[in-house]
């Protein structure tokens, strides 16, 4: 699988500029994801930082329970979230808010 984010570096930004003078002259959205794990591609960095709106989903599990966690760090002409939000992600999405207490 060949993965945008391992073009080489001035092609991908070349391709990420096309990219938003497409979106933007459609009046478009476009939706790039980032792997996370153990082999990050070198760009995501670059993908990041040319996004508006960076979601950062989390995943524990710890025995039978599944926790999923939200967090917006960045949010270009907004504001990002402070804190995460709990999700519970079934047929639908619900989020907790509830505060969790220890």
């Amino acid at each position: 699988m060949n993965l945008l984010e391992q073009l080489d570096p001035s092609r991908y930004r070349n391709f990420l500029h096309d990219l938003q003078q497409h979106v933007g002259g459609t009046d478009g959205l476009a939706v790039l994801h980032c792997l996370d794990g153990r082999s990050i591609p070198n760009q995501c960095d670059i993908t990041e930082h040319v996004g508006n709106v960076v979601f950062q989903l989390r995943t524990e599990i710890s025995g039978d329970r599944v926790e999923n966690r939200l967090a917006v760090p960045k949010f270009r002409g907004g504001r990002a979230l402070p804190e995460t939000i709990k999700l519970q992600l079934t047929e639908s999405v619900s989020i907790y808010t509830s505060r969790d207490i220890a």
